[in-house]
């Protein structure tokens, strides 16, 4: 797999309708789809009871708006999930350390121990990527934005700069849902910029880094 592959098989999902599911998608046994991240959770009311009021409240904000029926199955996938479909990883299988891939995961590895991945930026050129690479950062637990978050890099410029990142969020979620006006047809997979990557560089503990899959050939 190239970065060229990366990309246009991240770019495959965009117009696939998807939910914004923690934990959800980058299971690649045999029941599960080839050409998609998702997962179909059979009862997401369940699965969401489990999380915590604040982090309910963005799908509490959806089913007021839609009137999403969460007892019905539906397709959901993660930000790590579906970074791990990508890169045609299992989630569950493929760490050496066999452990569960998560975005925390990933970033601790790009920067210690270097399994499946490895970091591709520094502490002088911050986030400097290439296609193909990822954008990680951890969870944030004192900060505002509970979960942390990894993206795929579609685009860069002439100084190696991230420019576009095709990820899975439920703000990506929201803001689908804002134009289709149309449940069934959003996506929480959408190509946008990187902001909230470069926001994330001021926090020593838990600053976003670039990072790439180690088996990603040039």
């Amino acid at each position: 797999m190239n970065a060229d592959d990366v990309v246009i098989k991240a770019r495959g999902m965009l117009s696939r309708p998807t939910f914004y599911v923690p934990g959800a998608g980058g299971h690649l046994g045999p029941d599960q789809p080839k050409d998609d991240p998702a997962d179909l959770i059979l009862r997401p009311d369940k699965r969401l009871a489990n999380l915590s009021e604040k982090e309910r409240e963005p799908y509490d904000q959806i089913v007021a708006q839609t009137g999403l029926d969460l007892s019905r199955p539906l397709r959901g996938c993660d930000c790590s999930g579906f970074v791990c479909w990508v890169y045609g990883l299992d989630r569950r299988t493929s760490a050496p350390d066999g452990k569960e891939i998560f975005t925390g995961w990933i970033w601790h590895d790009a920067r210690v121990t270097h399994q499946l991945f490895e970091r591709s930026d520094n502490d002088e050129n911050p986030l400097r990527a290439s296609r193909g690479n990822l954008l990680v950062y951890p969870d944030t637990p004192h900060d505002d934005e509970r979960y942390g978050h990894v993206a795929i890099v579609t685009e860069v410029d002439a100084d190696d700069q991230p420019t576009s990142i095709v990820h899975c969020s439920a703000k990506n979620f929201k803001d689908s849902l804002a134009l289709t006006d149309n449940v069934s047809l959003a996506s929480a997979i959408a190509e946008t910029g990187p902001a909230p990557f470069f926001a994330h560089l001021g926090s020593p503990r838990h600053k976003a880094i670039s990072a790439r899959y180690r088996d990603l050939t040039a």
